[in-house]
């Protein structure tokens, strides 16, 4: 949406301090080049930003799977145990305890563009 009447005023010289480590910026002839190398800087961090999300969707959606598998197993195992089949449920309640699915998923996230893992506190 657009504000008419709103105008943001930054002094030069603080734009050039801020933006001193890109060289576009430090020789900006006037306020128009340092615009423009803002909205430049601007671009690639959100351009970096958008691949760091792309990123964990991607990673976050093999996660996703490998729980959704792991639930699977430990519904069907809490069935068989409210329908007396108790070394049935032991096989998958075991099975599904023993799985590296949180393990996967530290190490995807971890080691995927993010280099973060926002799901390490649930995936304990």
């Amino acid at each position: 949406a657009h504000s008419p009447n709103f105008t943001l005023h930054v002094e030069y010289e603080f734009c050039v301090g801020a933006l001193s480590v890109d060289p576009a910026a430090s020789s900006a002839p006037d306020a128009r080049g340092l615009a423009a190398a803002a909205a430049s800087l601007a671009v690639a961090n959100m351009t970096s930003t958008e691949h760091i999300i792309a990123d964990l969707v991607r990673n976050l959606g093999s996660c996703l799977a490998y729980y959704k598998e792991i639930n699977d197993m430990v519904r069907r195992g809490l069935d068989d145990l409210r329908a007396g089949r108790a070394a049935d449920a032991s096989e998958k309640l075991l099975e599904a305890a023993q799985s590296d699915a949180p393990s996967l998923c530290d190490l995807i996230l971890i080691e995927g563009d993010a280099k973060r893992n926002p799901i390490d506190q649930e995936n304990q």
